[in-house]
Order: C-alpha cells, then structure tokens, then sequence
C-alpha cells in the first residue's frame, strides 16, 4: 500500500468507522466496474450505487454461501455494528430489516454496497458533478482512479467537448467565425 492509498484509507476509517479491512475489500470492486463501465452515463449521486448494481442484483457480493458469509460477519463483527446503527439512525428503530442471523448472505450485501457509496461519494469529483448526469470517459475515470488512490497520475482536465451532461457542447461563434455584437 502507497502512503497516499494509506492516508486516503486512514480518512476513510475516520469518516466512516469502517475498518480498514472492510473499506480496503469494498474498493477492490470499483476498480474492476470502471474498466466495464467505459462511456456510460450516470448520475453522480447514483454512483456509487451504480458500482453495486451487479451484486445488488444477484443478491451477494462474492459468493452465494451462507457459510463464507457467516464466517465474513464473524471476522467483521465490528463492521456489522457500524451498519446496524447506520440503518437505525437513518430508518429508525425499526429500520433494521435483515438480520445477519438470519440472513448473513444479505447483510453482508448491505455492508458492501454502504462501504463502497460511502467510499465513492467520498470523492471531489462526486461532490462537483452530484446532480449531473456525467459520461464515464476515459479522462472522467482516470479522474476517479487518482482520487480513489488507484493510480498516482492525475488527469488533465476534461478537453472533449463535452458538458457536465456529457452533451456535446454548442459554439455559434466559432462555428461561424464571427462575434455576436450587441448593436
């Protein structure tokens, strides 16, 4: 690990009382996303749940094992009480709908897809384009690998002709070649 990826991740603990383990294994699967996910367009408060979408929809994220589940819960014990009090202090006392008992394939779903939102909305870039729609290009990603520590080099500014929406952006006057003139 980077001195850089170590203080990212240390912040990281400190904002969201994941463990390291928990924040380090989370991460692992942005990386993979990324590379797929070449000139999608997604919004970027969505994001980070875009990164979950496949494991949401198959309903576990490395393997369907009760087992391997049961045995993740017991190594992160203390993970599973930081998501318990995130779904009680956001939904209620109530709020706490699976139980890792019951169903520990699913809660460790839950922790999963919390850990990496918390780990993407985390980043400057997110915070600029929240409520943009924003295409996934080469330079959109390079951007989001340097602020996740996944590289050292950091991008250019985006120099595609494309907006926040990603729509190609319109120029009369250089189109023309003239000036509009306020005569």
């Amino acid at each position: 690990m980077t001195e850089r990826q170590r203080e990212f991740f240390s912040n990281l603990e400190a904002r969201t009382d994941y463990s390291l383990d928990t924040l380090v294994w989370a991460w692992d699967h942005i990386d993979p996303w990324l590379d797929g996910n070449e000139g999608r367009d997604v919004w970027g408060a969505d994001l980070g749940f875009e990164v979950t979408l496949n494991e949401n929809n198959n309903g576990f994220v490395d393997d369907p094992y009760t087992y391997t589940a049961k045995e993740w819960i017991k190594a992160h014990f203390d993970d599973c009480a930081v998501y318990w009090e995130y779904e009680k202090d956001n939904y209620g006392t109530d709020g706490n709908k699976v139980n890792p008992f019951d169903e520990p394939v699913t809660y460790q779903l839950l922790i999963f897809i919390n850990a990496v939102e918390q780990i993407i909305n985390s980043l400057p870039y997110v915070d600029e384009h929240w409520d943009d729609n924003i295409t996934l290009t080469p330079n959109a990603i390079a951007r989001l690998r340097y602020e996740l520590c996944m590289t050292d080099d950091c991008p250019a500014e985006e120099e595609d002709g494309r907006d926040n929406d990603g729509d190609e952006e319109e120029n009369d006057e250089e189109e023309n070649g003239e000036e509009e003139s306020n005569v």
